[in-house]
């Protein structure tokens, strides 16, 4: 399976469980005013797993046009709009990346 291809949300939930999960699609659909599609979620995880990696906004972008649905988004709107949500996601990353080198 190709890296890309990979669920993000789906490797979050099973590594960091359903209750850190479901608090942050809480967060996403607060966020958003309306409820999330399974496909928007997954988006949401996507961009800030690759932006935990230190992608451009540009590469983000070419990345999500080339494996999902979305062709034409505002990647610094999306950030802007799930700022919160996307932290969280990326603390808990930092929090088990830090584990990982101990």
């Amino acid at each position: 399976m190709d890296f890309f291809d990979m669920y993000f949300n789906k490797l979050f939930l099973e590594k960091h469980g359903k209750k850190k999960f479901d608090k942050i699609v809480k967060q996403i659909n607060a966020e958003r005013r309306e409820i999330g599609e399974n496909s928007y979620i997954e988006l949401i995880f996507k961009i800030a797993f690759l932006d935990f990696f230190m992608m451009t906004e540009e590469e983000v972008q070419a990345l999500i046009a080339d494996t999902m649905k979305y062709q034409n988004i505002d990647i610094e709107k999306i950030k802007k709009m799930h700022k919160k949500s996307i932290e969280k996601i990326q603390e808990y990353l930092k929090n088990n990346m830090e584990k990982i080198r101990k």
